[in-house]
């Protein structure tokens, strides 16, 4: 009846040696060929520190780009800028010829444009009561201008605070603008052009002609 006991104690005991050694085998298994953590793996840590400085180097070339881009933008926004301001061309003085808007009438105009590079600008208007423009009234109005686009010029009077968005065209050495009395004024005329830049003048006036001194 003691021999099952034997049996069974010595079978507890080698239960025990077995899932001892297999405790011990797992535990330097796993010691020996998996990582503790990121830090004690050179291999990994090295593929991090590869993606990474990777990744800083494509994020500053893209910021790079970015810069460069942008700077283009900014050289060729002033060039344009430059181009559409400059109204180097409108520089100088132009005088028109006597005019004589209705022969019925005892009135003629003579009209002078001085145009500095400074932006600024100087009217005169020489009234007669006659035809031969005879200096009998003289108008001086001072003006600082802008060139918003080709084409177009922009008439502010320094006294009077008020604007005039004209046009202007330059054939050698001949200037139009839009504003100005005409031979057939008031026919057909819009007093409302060049009041603001959606309704700025659109027709060159081609009586008044201004020819470059």
């Amino acid at each position: 009846m003691r021999k099952p006991k034997g049996i069974s104690a010595l079978v507890l005991v080698i239960l025990v040696v077995v899932i001892l050694i297999i405790l011990s085998g797992g535990f330097f298994f796993l010691r020996d060929f998996l990582p503790e953590s990121n830090k004690n793996n050179p291999e990994l840590e090295n593929a991090i520190a590869n993606t990474e400085e990777q990744f800083a180097q494509r994020a500053n070339a893209n910021q790079n780009s970015n810069t460069a881009a942008a700077t283009n933008t900014t050289v060729n926004a002033n060039t344009n800028t430059t181009t559409v301001t400059s109204g180097q061309e409108l520089v100088g003085t132009w005088t028109s010829d006597c005019l004589v808007p209705d022969v019925n009438s005892p009135w003629s105009e003579k009209h002078q444009f001085v145009i500095k590079a400074d932006g600024t600008a100087v009217h005169t208007r020489w009234s007669s009561g006659g035809h031969d423009c005879s200096p009998e009234d003289t108008l001086v109005n001072d003006y600082q201008y802008t060139i918003p686009g080709s084409g177009q010029i922009n008439l502010t009077d320094l006294d009077a605070g008020a604007t005039i968005y004209d046009i202007y065209q330059i054939t050698g050495s001949n200037l139009l603008f839009g504003h100005g009395f005409q031979a057939k004024y008031p026919a057909g005329y819009d007093a409302t052009q060049g009041n603001s830049s959606g309704h700025r003048f659109y027709v060159l006036n081609s009586y008044i002609v201004y020819h470059k001194q």
